[in-house]
């Protein structure tokens, strides 16, 4: 899909690229324009390559102009396993924020059966989110108050950060391109995880649980939901979180996730 990129080059059928998009929600959020910055590379090398050092030079020589001409705040993903790439940001960018990191797991294997639970695990309709949106968003402001993600640790961004994540779930309510599923327990919603599906993938795209019901495995309980829906239609499961969130990929790996991406996260306030 090299013709969705914003600007790309291609050097002996390899391709060195990225994309930029507007980050609509967090602009409205914010009050100033915020964007996305995303690599794609077919084949970099992992040592060092005086020839593709050259083609780094003249695409993040492309990415820096385009960025004084656009002005905004940026977010970048860049990929982990390529040294040079994160050489060339820290020499092209040595203003930005380095805001964590981020970690992707896949699965196409089916979860299996679980014990008796003590959560129903369902994807909520219309009238189950008329009925318990409030509680759903409740649980969504206290789990990310004391989740520090990339929002939290930029300085520009960390007042509203919380907000970030609340306006996220209320946005999936409804959305014609996501699924909501919900831990209920006697009624009242434990948890929640959104999805956002695809011809091949089903990705988890935001998830949370309320401290009320921490012990009734709920979190697992949505996990191996949300994996078999996906497994059962032969698709591809993908699901990331923050490096340092051991506890989620420590669920995770029960149910047979691997790791298989994982990026930085940097934020350049170029307004």
């Amino acid at each position: 899909n090299k013709e969705k990129l914003g600007f790309y080059i291609e050097a002996d059928g390899e391709v060195y690229g990225y994309e930029i998009r507007e980050n609509i929600p967090l602009t409205k959020l914010y009050g100033f324009r915020v964007r996305i910055v995303d690599f794609a590379f077919s084949g970099v090398e992992k040592l060092y390559n005086a020839k593709e050092d050259e083609i780094l030079d003249r695409l993040f020589s492309e990415l820096a102009a385009t960025i004084e001409n656009e002005k905004a705040y940026y977010t970048f993903r860049v990929p982990t396993q390529v040294m040079d790439v994160l050489i060339k940001f820290n020499v092209y960018f040595n203003t930005s924020f380095m805001c964590g990191g981020t970690v992707t797991y896949l699965t196409v294997k089916n979860a299996g059966e679980g014990r008796a639970e003590k959560t129903d695990v369902f994807a909520a309709d219309a009238a189950y989110i008329e009925e318990h949106g409030k509680e759903l968003l409740d649980i969504s402001a206290a789990t990310f108050d004391v989740y520090q993600g990339q929002y939290h640790i930029s300085p520009i961004t960390s007042g509203k950060a919380g907000e970030i994540y609340k306006d996220w779930l209320e946005r999936s309510f409804g959305a014609e391109d996501e699924l909501l599923f919900v831990a209920d327990y006697e009624g009242k919603p434990a948890g929640f995880c959104t999805l956002r599906e695809t011809d091949t993938i089903v990705e988890a795209v935001l998830g949370g649980v309320s401290n009320k019901f921490r012990e009734l495995g709920a979190y697992k309980n949505m996990i191996r939901t949300v994996v078999n829906y996906a497994t059962d239609k032969n698709k591809i499961f993908v699901i990331g979180t923050q490096f340092e969130n051991l506890i989620v990929q420590g669920t995770w790996t029960q149910f047979g996730l691997k790791p298989f991406n994982s990026f930085y996260n940097f934020h350049l306030d170029a307004r």
